[in-house]
């Protein structure tokens, strides 16, 4: 079972949280830059992850993705440069992107103490 390494994202292969609409994508272990890219988008503390920890593809924009036209594959392929930077869960339940200074407040003081600096998460 494969579950996403996001804080607040529930998505899993299997289980209760099982979403056959996602995808799952292992961190880029081989690139530390974009390991530490990866790593600070999500706003966690946390070391070097696993060879076994994923992120879901929810957490990733549209233009995160090969263009399949003929739609061969399954799964859509990640670029290799790909960074997540969807991972605020709005109201409404869509994944927003970056940490807005305004919407911090209306994080929990749990997933507060997780986000090291709101003004550094902020997508450029």
């Amino acid at each position: 079972m494969v579950y996403c390494s996001a804080l607040n994202c529930q998505n899993a292969t299997s289980g209760v949280y099982k979403n056959s609409t996602v995808t799952f994508y292992g961190f880029p272990l081989h690139n530390k830059p974009l390991l530490k890219q990866w790593i600070h988008n999500m706003g966690r503390e946390m070391g070097t992850p696993s060879k076994h920890q994923r992120l879901c593809s929810k957490h990733f924009e549209d233009s995160s993705f090969e263009i399949d036209p003929l739609k061969i594959r399954k799964n859509r392929r990640l670029l290799k440069e790909a960074v997540p930077k969807k991972f605020i869960l709005g109201e409404d339940g869509n994944w927003l992107v970056g940490t807005p200074q305004s919407f911090c407040g209306g994080i929990s003081n749990k997933t507060r103490k997780r986000i090291r600096n709101p003004e550094h998460l902020k997508v450029i």
